[in-house]
């Protein structure tokens, strides 16, 4: 499985997974390149990505702790909860594509309730229906534009956004 995150073209990227190697990408190859200039630690390559993913996840999970409004010690207990359940501790003894598919949906949310800038929104939906397609279906998220009141700014953010998507293929 670690071949999906350093390798543009691994074997388990398939339509489900089209362009999870790219979105991997940041987070694999500063990894790969530390596992290559300490080779002499067993493993380094496994547990700094591990590393990665546990950080990310926990990021994932302060975002949604921020969309609930959620403040304070309960933001800290929530965020703990989060981290010891079942879930979470499979992502963090095993190297699972799931980790950077929540948080890229994590983000898109996050964008689209906080009326972020129409780009990186934009780059969220690509990169979460890039990790799983099944995400595509969030495709109202990308405008910022309402559906009843502006039908055809609206129309055009999602148009334009599946053209990008088609050149990041």
């Amino acid at each position: 499985m670690q071949e999906d995150f350093i390798f543009l073209s691994g074997s388990h990227h398939d339509i489900r997974h089209f362009l999870f190697g790219l979105f991997a990408l940041p987070i694999s190859l500063p990894v790969k390149v530390i596992s290559n200039i300490f080779p002499f630690i067993p493993n380094l390559y496994l547990i700094l990505l591990l590393s990665f993913q546990l950080v990310i996840f926990n990021i994932a999970i302060i975002f949604l702790c921020r969309m609930l409004k959620i403040e304070g010690s309960l933001k800290f207990l929530i965020a703990s909860i989060f981290t010891i359940t079942y879930p979470s501790i499979l992502f963090i003894f095993f190297i699972e594509r799931c980790v950077l598919t929540f948080s890229y949906l994590i983000f898109l949310i996050y964008t689209y309730i906080k009326n972020s800038e129409n780009k990186y929104r934009k780059l969220f939906y690509i990169a979460s229906v890039g990790t799983l397609i099944t995400s595509g279906i969030l495709f109202p998220f990308i405008s910022s534009h309402n559906i009843k009141t502006n039908f055809k700014e609206f129309a055009l953010d999602i148009l334009k956004t599946a053209l990008m998507c088609y050149f990041f293929l």
